[in-house]
């Protein structure tokens, strides 16, 4: 398989084995991870880090009662790099812990597409994003490919120490994700949004990986685009809370573009990720005009261009820091990554997709079901 421009975590087995695994092969980035949160986090919450772990413990039954085994996976992430589950559990509440001090301003982050395409007269599903966040979490970031003993192979692009992003399965599920925010986002615990990422990467289906969505008692608003191989595609908007009251279905055509608003009509709730965040339509509209005016024989050219488009620059699809602002309040695109499901293959930017060059991985077999 082609070379990846993050390190690459390869794990197997039952949950545990799988976490710690990850943990031993990570240790050195779980712990850059470890520092770029403690940063962060005190810069948007004043918390010292005994104060945020024991603030993510309170999500510990919400997760248990959701995925049992994922306490147990995290449980093996910490023994295998050393550090305690408390650790690992509070950078898995990022977004949570971030939404817990009001941080709104730290959730802008991600341009996320599908479309298809026709290819040597095969029809292409193909998903994928820019994912923005802080650049003192890059040099943390791996790719992490699981074969667990039950359920689907999948890969994801996460921090280390994190369970998951975006990424595909073995059973032809891709998944794409933005961040939202809404006044109702206060982190009251419930299932934490990086728990639902990886619970719709272990699907079997594509129902079943928009009931993780739908049955989950959501911590925190999100949006999830979440598309298989035969061409099913559905959008995921969504705030705190269970049930239909806080969910929205957002119908997708051929192609399709979110960024960090909301985009169904009237939800109930003040869209907070609009007021904060103006750059969010732009990177929209932009990318959906990118992607109609490209050339249909030269589809995956035309999305890389426009992955790396700088209209509003620094706040464009290919995000850049802001020099102006402090450096914790800074973002840019941390990773690149566009994904075929119907052929299994995937092409992968570390940084801004101006500048660094796309890696070719080829999941054909990894993937194959």
């Amino acid at each position: 398989m082609s070379i990846s421009p993050f390190p690459r975590i390869q794990t197997f087995g039952a949950p545990y084995q799988r976490g710690q695994q990850y943990g031993s092969q990570a240790a050195s980035y779980v712990q850059l991870s470890l520092e770029a949160y403690q940063q962060i986090f005190v810069h948007y919450t004043g918390w010292a880090w005994e104060q945020v772990c024991q603030h993510a413990m309170l999500y510990l039954p919400a997760i248990g009662n959701f995925r049992a085994h994922l306490v147990d996976e995290m449980q093996g992430i910490a023994d295998g790099a050393g550090v305690s589950l408390a650790d690992i559990i509070a950078i898995n509440v990022r977004t949570e812990i971030l939404n817990a001090a009001f941080a709104k301003k730290a959730t802008a982050e991600c341009t996320s597409f599908y479309t298809t395409t026709e290819i040597d007269t095969d029809r292409h599903i193909i998903i994928g994003e820019n994912w923005d966040w802080k650049p003192a979490t890059a040099r943390a970031v791996v790719l992490l490919e699981s074969s667990p003993d039950q359920g689907p192979n999948f890969m994801t692009i996460v921090e280390a120490g994190l369970l998951a992003k975006m990424g595909m399965n073995s059973a032809g599920i891709g998944l794409a994700t933005n961040a939202l925010s809404t006044n109702l986002d206060v982190g009251l615990p419930g299932v934490p949004y990086h728990i639902i990422l990886r619970s719709i990467l272990e699907s079997s289906s594509f129902d079943e990986a928009a009931s993780m969505v739908q049955t989950a008692g959501r911590a925190s608003s999100a949006n999830y685009m979440i598309a298989n191989r035969d061409g099913k595609v559905l959008d995921l908007e969504t705030g705190p809370g269970v049930g239909a009251e806080n969910l929205f279905l957002q119908p997708v055509g051929p192609g399709y573009v979110h960024t960090n608003h909301f985009m169904c009509a009237q939800p109930p709730f003040t869209d907070v990720g609009l007021q904060q965040g103006p750059d969010s339509p732009i990177r929209e509209e932009r990318m959906k005009r990118l992607l109609l005016q490209g050339d249909s024989g030269r589809v995956l050219e035309t999305i890389m261009a426009a992955l790396g488009d700088h209209q509003n620059h620094p706040f464009g699809i290919c995000a850049h820091p802001e020099e102006s602002s402090p450096e914790a309040e800074q973002y840019a695109t941390i990773a690149s990554l566009i994904m075929d499901l119907t052929t299994r293959q995937a092409w992968l930017a570390g940084g801004n997709p101006c500048q660094a060059q796309y890696q070719h991985l080829d999941y054909g077999e990894f993937l194959a079901g």
